[in-house]
């Protein structure tokens, strides 16, 4: 795995949270509608009835979600601490930065280029050469797991 797969991780499942969190609010709308009367359907006597309010199963949809939610924060709260750890490791405070900036603090290219007052093409260069460390350090990982 190299550093950009690395600290991908943390990228996607902030974004997985984020959906999590709108289907979770979604729920909790659904939870407060009341459905109308269907008009023209034969109404049928079976034992087997439905006697729960409609909304209740949206409320137990949004708890499930709200789990997993909980369950995806406390997983992305670790890969973040790794991932400080692995940015520790860096020499250049400078490259830290730019790596937090953009994979802890999920931030553009040009707002880190304007925190740190340096040239987008340099920010580059030193994302490069960073996530380079990175990745040699991740393989020298893995290397010795096996």
């Amino acid at each position: 795995m190299d550093a950009k797969e690395y600290f991908q991780q943390i990228y996607d499942l902030t974004r997985k949270i984020e959906k999590l969190e709108l289907i979770a609010e979604e729920y909790d709308r659904l939870s407060y509608s009341v459905p109308g009367p269907v008009y023209g359907k034969e109404v049928t006597h079976s034992p087997n009835v439905n006697t729960e309010a409609p909304f209740v199963k949206w409320i137990h949809k949004k708890m499930e979600k709200e789990e997993e939610i909980k369950k995806a924060k406390e997983k992305l709260t670790i890969l973040k601490a790794e991932a400080m750890l692995l940015i520790d490791t860096l020499e250049n405070p400078t490259e830290q930065l730019i790596l937090t900036y953009r994979y802890i603090d999920l931030w553009g290219w040009k707002k880190i280029s304007k925190k740190l007052n340096y040239a987008e093409s340099y920010i580059f260069e030193l994302h490069r050469e960073a996530t380079e460390i990175i990745t040699k350090t991740l393989q020298e990982k893995e290397h010795s797991k096996s």
